[in-house]
């Protein structure tokens, strides 16, 4: 059976497994962020790749909002039909022997 080495921060490809990769997560990704990449395996069996971005240019910004939430009108209720009421199980039996069932 192969055997998968564990993490090496300053290794530039890393095997590793999932339970290794929950356990040492933030040393894989420093690793993945020095260029590195890190393929994950569940059961000797590749399920996915960590690679460094493409594009780290441009940090998340956060967005203004452009009003107040109180200003933004409601959705009207709408009307639900009433439904016929289903008959109970001790008058669906009192029914059949009514009509001699």
């Amino acid at each position: 059976m192969y055997k998968i080495p564990p993490v090496k921060a300053s290794a530039a490809r890393e095997n590793v497994r999932i339970g290794e990769l929950k356990a040492h997560l933030s040393e894989c990704l420093r690793a993945v962020e020095a260029g590195g990449t890190i393929t994950v395996y569940d059961r000797n069996r590749a399920v996915a790749r960590i690679v460094p971005c493409a594009d780290v240019r441009s940090p998340l910004s956060v967005r203004r909002g452009v009003g107040r939430a109180s200003d933004i009108p409601l959705p009207t209720p709408t009307k639900r039909r009433k439904r016929k009421p289903r008959p109970t199980s001790l008058e669906i039996l009192l029914a059949d022997r009514r009509s001699g069932r």
